[in-house]
Formats: structure tokens, sequence, C-alpha cells
């Protein structure tokens, strides 16, 4: 069937653990063994890898749908992902929009450069505060665990959007959740929102929010073209905020969405 432009879906999707993950979640040794690059690191070698099921959707994604990718990922590591990507992009969770060009959307910086600049103090204290508990996690606190760990400001535009932090084993995940904990205790974090899933905690100001770029990429889009059924794919609790702007959602079995949706409804037999 063709597609007109009027009547395309349009496919709002996560990258990470969606659509890709690394090897280490990939746990059958058959799957593995079928599995293929889905994105790059640094040096340019394979980090994360799509399964055989995941290929597949993504071959569909493209050839059926606008596939739009809202990531967690900044700019230049989304260039590392090995899908051609041929529309919009949302990066840094929201901070960026990419035209199709590949340029940052202006309309968009203007809003987020405006709403981060009362920030920017904050940002820098926090990246303060954080660094110097890693440093020494006991001189902070004697209660805390003593585990390598390193936090990173993600900067877009040329200036600080987002604190992380992970530790060095990604087994650790006690100690990553306790230094987290710290940080909610001894530093002011009004007008920020804390995302975590796995061997990330991030700090991030409420106006950055994959949310907020959806929605105006999508008044964009429907303003042409108002009947486009859209569709959004993610796993995690801050991919939610993007895909309540679709008409229909998808999510991994073994995904943190869904594990917060089973948690949360009733058993049959209740």
């Amino acid at each position: 069937m063709l597609h007109d432009h009027l009547t395309r879906p349009i496919i709002f999707t996560d990258l990470d653990d969606t659509l890709f993950q690394t090897m280490r979640k990939i746990t059958d040794p058959a799957e593995q063994a079928k599995s293929q690059p889905g994105a790059l690191d640094r040096e340019l070698a394979p980090r994360s890898f799509m399964m055989a099921r995941q290929a597949n959707l993504v071959q569909w994604m493209l050839a059926q749908a606008e596939t739009i990718p809202v990531t967690a990922r900044g700019t230049d590591e989304l260039a590392r992902v090995c899908i051609p990507f041929d529309s919009y992009a949302v990066t840094t969770h929201g901070a960026v929009i990419l035209t199709p060009q590949g340029d940052a959307d202006a309309e968009w910086q203007h809003h987020i450069t405006a709403a981060l600049a009362p920030y920017q103090p904050r940002l820098a204290a926090l990246a303060q505060h954080l660094s110097g508990m890693l440093a020494d996690p006991q001189a902070a606190d004697a209660a805390l665990p003593v585990e390598p760990g390193w936090c990173r400001m993600n900067e877009e535009y040329g200036i600080p959007v987002y604190l992380v932090m992970k530790v060095k084993n990604s087994a650790h995940l006690e100690a990553l959740n306790r230094y987290a904990d710290w940080v909610a205790g001894t530093f002011n974090l009004d007008g920020f929102y804390v995302h975590r899933n796995g061997n990330n905690v991030a700090w991030l100001p409420t106006c950055i929010d994959k949310g907020n770029a959806v929605r105006f990429l999508l008044a964009r889009l429907r303003a042409a073209a108002p009947d486009r059924p859209v569709l959004g794919f993610g796993d995690s609790l801050t991919d939610f905020s993007f895909m309540q702007q679709c008409d229909f959602l998808a999510l991994p079995q073994r995904s943190q969405l869904l594990a917060a949706l089973q948690n949360g409804l009733p058993h049959p037999s209740a």
C-alpha cells in the first residue's frame, strides 16, 4: 500500500533498550549470534546491538512510517547510531530537535536556551556537590558505600543541559541509588526531576522533557496533515511523557515502563 504525506504514519521511538541494547542484556546465545550493530562507541566499535526481531521491526518502521528517534542520547551520540533515520530527531531528553537536514531547529533552540538560563548556576553547583561526594563518599557521609563512580554534564548549544551519574560496575546499583538518595537529601532539587534507570541517574531541569519536544514537533507535523496516525515506542518512565502524545503506544516486554504498569495493575482474580 502506498502512503502519501497526508496518511503516512508517524512513529516516535526511543532507542536504547527499545530498538537496541548492549550485548550484556542479550542473554540468549542464539540471539547474540544473529544480532547486528545498533550503535557505535566513541572509537566507532560496535557498542549496542539489535536482535533479529528488533532489526526487522526497524526495517518495517523505516519503510512504512516517518520514524523519528526520541532519545536521551546527545547529538554526537545519535550520529553513531547505525539506523538511517531521515526525518526529524529529538535528542538529549528533548533539549534538541534536529531537522531532517541535521540542523538544530532554531525555534526550539531559542525556547530551550531561554528556559535553561536560570538553571546554569544551579547545574554547576550540583555538579560540584556530586563530584565532591564521588571523590570520597565516606568523607561526605560515613554511612555511604565506597564504589567507584563518575558524573558528567551533558551539554548542547554550548551550555550545560543536565547531569548524569553512573558507577563503574553496573552490577552495583545499590551504591548508585544510595548516592542518588544522598543528593536528594543534601541538595535543593526544586525545579529538577530525577530519572533512574539501571546504571544511570540523571538530574534534569523540568524544562528538559521528551514530552514537551514531541508535543511541539507533533503540532507542526499535524498542522499539515492532522489525520496521520501516531505511534510511540519506549521502555522507560521518562519515555511515557512523549508516548502520551501519540495515538498508540508500544513497549518492550522487559522494560521499566512495563514493570511499572504490571505493578500498578490489579490481579485478574482480585
